[in-house]
């Protein structure tokens, strides 16, 4: 995929989520915390690769190009990340009299 871009949130408390890419230096940004956000995988019944998002067994996007696939994925948590609503802050401590 050429050109491609790459979303990064800064959450509040400086937290920056991402999807991972090589074209970044991640460790330069400090300690990292990597979780899979979905599984590309072949199926030989189809004879197409599958992607499937964490914690789903439902196939969300399947193609015979696993490149496409890439990209689709790398197109659709992108999006998620740029519409996703910004945290509400925490509320403060209540004390009780």
């Amino acid at each position: 995929m050429s050109g491609s871009s790459h979303v990064l949130t800064v959450q509040p408390g400086g937290v920056v989520v991402s999807l991972f890419t090589e074209a970044i230096d991640f460790q330069q940004l400090g300690k990292l915390h990597i979780t899979r956000a979905s599984t590309i995988e072949f199926n030989p019944d189809t004879q197409q690769w599958e992607v499937r998002l964490e914690n789903s067994s439902q196939v969300s996007f399947a193609n015979p190009s696993r490149q496409t696939c890439l990209d689709w994925e790398h197109q659709h948590f992108n999006t998620l990340m740029l519409n996703q609503p910004p945290p509400l802050p925490s509320p403060p401590p209540t004390t009780m009299p």
